[in-house]
C-alpha cells in the first residue's frame, strides 16, 4: 500500500450520480443478501433504500447548511477504491454517524478499509467530531468495525443494531428529571432496553402510551446526559409503596447504553433518582 489514500468530497452532479451508482451496487450486493444481524431487512426496506424518495431525502440533508450529510470518495493512485456517506452533528453532541461505508470488492482484504476509516476519523476529529456511530446488519461488517474498536451499543428506534467508537474521554455527565424535548432520545433508549431485555420492539401504541403516561405524570424518568445525548434512564412510578430506584433495590427499571455500562453512570443515576424520590415523597407516594 505504497500510494497514499486520499479523501475527496463529492460535489459535482457527475460525482453525485456516480456516488449513488456505487452505493446502490453496495446495498444490493453486500447488505441485503448477507443481512443476518438485528432487525431483518425486507423487500420493502430494499425498495425504500433504492427509491427516489430516499435519495431526495438524503440530498435535502446534503444541501442543508447545518449538520449536512457528506458524501466522499476514497481514492488511491487516481482510482476510486471506496466511498462513505456520513453526518457529524456539530450542533448537538458532535457525533459522527456513518450511513454507508464501502471499499470496492477489488480492493478488499488489503488493509484499505481500516486505512480509509482512519483517514475519515482524522478528518472529522480535526473538525470537532467527538465519537463515531453506525448501524450494522452483517457479520462481515461486525468483524470489521470491531477490529477498529467499535463496540455494541444497543439498538436504534427501529431495532437496528448500533455500534459505537466511544469518546476518548467520558467527560461530564449530568443527571436530571426527564424533559419532553428529549422524547425522541428516550424512545430510542426504551427500544434498546426492551429489545435487550425481552427481545421485542416497542410498537407505535407502546410509544404513544409512554408519551401519555409521562405527560399525565403517571411515571417519571430520570436521565443521564453526556452533552445533549441521553445515555441512561431510570423509571419511577408514583403512588407505589417503594421507590423503584432506591439504593439496594434491583435496578429493573434502570438502563445505561452498553458502552457506558462499565462506568459509574448507573450508580450516580440511581442515587440521583433515589435522592429526588426522597425529596418529593408527596409526588411519589401520593
Amino acid at each position: 500500500m505504497d500510494e497514499p489514500i486520499t479523501v475527496r468530497e463529492v460535489e459535482s452532479n457527475e460525482d453525485i450520480a456516480e456516488f449513488w451508482r456505487y452505493r446502490d451496487e453496495y446495498i444490493t450486493r453486500d447488505i441485503f443478501p448477507n443481512d443476518t444481524l438485528g432487525k431483518p431487512l425486507t423487500k420493502e426496506d430494499l425498495d425504500w433504500f433504492l427509491s427516489k424518495e430516499y435519495k431526495d431525502l438524503m440530498m435535502k440533508l446534503f444541501h442543508r447548511d447545518e449538520d449536512k450529510v457528506r458524501f466522499v470518495f476514497f481514492e488511491r493512485d487516481g482510482k476510486k477504491i471506496g466511498f462513505c456517506s456520513y453526518v457529524t452533528y456539530f450542533s448537538e453532541d458532535k457525533k459522527c454517524f456513518i450511513v454507508d461505508f464501502c471499499v470496492l470488492p477489488e480492493f478488499r482484504r488489503r488493509g484499505f478499509g481500516k486505512a480509509c476509516f482512519r483517514l475519515l476519523k482524522e478528518k472529522e476529529t480535526k473538525k470537532g467530531a467527538d465519537y463515531f456511530e453506525l448501524n450494522i446488519s452483517t457479520e462481515d461488517n461486525r468483524c470489521f468495525w470491531e477490529s477498529l474498536g467499535f463496540e455494541f451499543n444497543g439498538f436504534d428506534e427501529y431495532g437496528n443494531i448500533l455500534y459505537q467508537l466511544k469518546p476518548e474521554q467520558l467527560g461530564e455527565i449530568t443527571y436530571e428529571l426527564f424533559r419532553m424535548k428529549d422524547f425522541d432520545q428516550l424512545k430510542q433508549l426504551m427500544v434498546s432496553y426492551k429489545k435487550s431485555a425481552e427481545g421485542e420492539l416497542m410498537t407505535d401504541t407502546d410509544k404513544s402510551s409512554l408519551k401519555d403516561a409521562i405527560e399525565n405524570k403517571e411515571i417519571f424518568f430520570f436521565v443521564a446526559k453526556r452533552k445533549t445525548r441521553l445515555i441512561g434512564m431510570c423509571l419511577v412510578r408514583p403512588r407505589s409503596t417503594t421507590c423503584r430506584c432506591e439504593k439496594g433495590d434491583p435496578l429493573d427499571n434502570l438502563y445505561i447504553l452498553p458502552v457506558y455500562q462499565n462506568t459509574d453512570v448507573a450508580t450516580n443515576l440511581a442515587k440521583f433518582a433515589s435522592d429526588w424520590c426522597e425529596n418529593h415523597k408527596e409526588i411519589i407516594y401520593g
